[in-house]
């Protein structure tokens, strides 16, 4: 790991079995994230410091500490089916609010070895963590952005 200091260290401090600290490593790739890109929003700011978090328990203070880092996914398409599959976990009337929190869009980001740390991959979801260094501004690392949804409200297909 770099001798950078980690955003937000102060909170995983606190927690003593945290693999972020320990286990995750210093990355150089392309990551995808839900963004909603909205004057006045940051999409870049962990679960745990939100106003109002998503419901979502995380039992042990090794897995708290994962609410303190952003999720991304490995490709777009893991990006997309993660989505629809979050998405359908709610009621028809409770979506059109679920797609305002997580957003219409997902951006591709290009992480490099100064940017910060990523681990807790997971091969079948894409799914990954990743805690971004102090001074880091993920939006400047925003390389393309890709709708979500068509103009009829469906969902764009990507090969």
């Amino acid at each position: 790991m770099s001798d950078r200091k980690l955003k937000y260290l102060e909170y995983l401090e606190k927690f003593p079995d945290c693999p972020c600290v320990k286990e995750y490593e210093v990355v150089e790739m392309e990551a995808y994230r839900w963004v909603k890109r909205q004057e006045g929003r940051d999409d870049f700011i962990p679960m745990n410091l939100t106003k109002d978090p998503p419901q979502r328990i995380l039992d042990d203070s090794d897995q708290m500490c994962k609410g303190f880092g952003l999720s991304m996914f490995l490709t777009l398409r893991h990006a997309i089916l993660r989505y629809q599959k979050s998405l359908k976990k709610f009621r028809t009337h409770a979506r059109p609010q679920k797609i305002e929190d997580y957003g219409r869009e997902i951006a591709l980001l290009y992480l490099d070895r100064e940017d910060g740390i990523a681990g807790d991959f997971n091969s079948d979801s894409g799914h990954f963590t990743f805690h971004e260094y102090e001074g880091v501004e993920l939006t400047d690392k925003i390389k393309q952005i890709f709708n979500i949804f068509d103009e009829n409200g469906e969902f764009v297909i990507y090969q």
